[in-house]
């Protein structure tokens, strides 16, 4: 029954033919497909970036209450 249901050649695909819940997990893993990688790419991003720093204290590095220039 499920051989001649997934050979049958009705333009579905094979992952879609069975039931339903074959076709709830796949929605729910394009779901998190897609939303993970719309989360990761900007994020991926922002931590490839590098950091700028502004103003004439960014040649001085402090350590506790004591300032060294470099």
């Amino acid at each position: 029954m499920i051989k001649n249901c997934c050979l049958e050649n009705n333009g579905i695909p094979v992952h879609l033919k069975s039931w339903a819940a074959d076709a709830l997990l796949y929605g729910d893993t394009m779901i998190l497909t897609v939303g993970g990688t719309a989360y990761a790419t900007p994020q991926l991003s922002i931590a490839s970036s590098p950091k700028w720093q502004d103003g004439p204290e960014s040649s001085q590095q402090s350590f506790g209450s004591v300032s060294f220039s470099s």
